[in-house]
């Protein structure tokens, strides 16, 4: 492939992880995981992705249930207020998963060297 034309390319990898053939975890849903961190609040977390509060909470218990493991802790209000946090389950998820992702990014830029010259 012509020089000039190869700069304007660049690979796009899509990736996502499965249990029992179902959709488990993946860049969007890691995107969930961050914001609750960032923001210690599902309703925050929430507003910031353009999802409804219900919307992220069912999504985020049908993840867990096909996981199998809680990824986040809720706290009920009083006079701190309330929130969530991550499990310590869900932060070595974010953890590894974007360790995980990185070495993909990685070896599909390599491939593409190799092969789309």
């Amino acid at each position: 492939m012509r020089a000039k034309r190869r700069k304007r390319l660049k690979p796009c990898v899509k990736v996502w992880l499965e249990a029992g053939g179902k959709p488990v975890f993946g860049d969007g849903k890691l995107t969930w995981l961050e914001a609750i961190a960032e923001t210690g609040s599902l309703r925050e977390a929430a507003r910031r992705l353009g999802m409804s509060y219900r919307g992220l909470w069912g999504r985020l218990r049908t993840m867990e249930e096909r996981l199998g493991m809680k990824l986040v802790i809720r706290r009920t209000g009083g006079a701190g207020g309330g929130g969530m946090e991550l499990t310590e389950n869900g932060k070595a998820l974010v953890t590894d998963y974007r360790r995980f992702r990185r070495g993909i990014d990685a070896h599909a830029a390599r491939r593409f060297e190799t092969f789309m010259q």
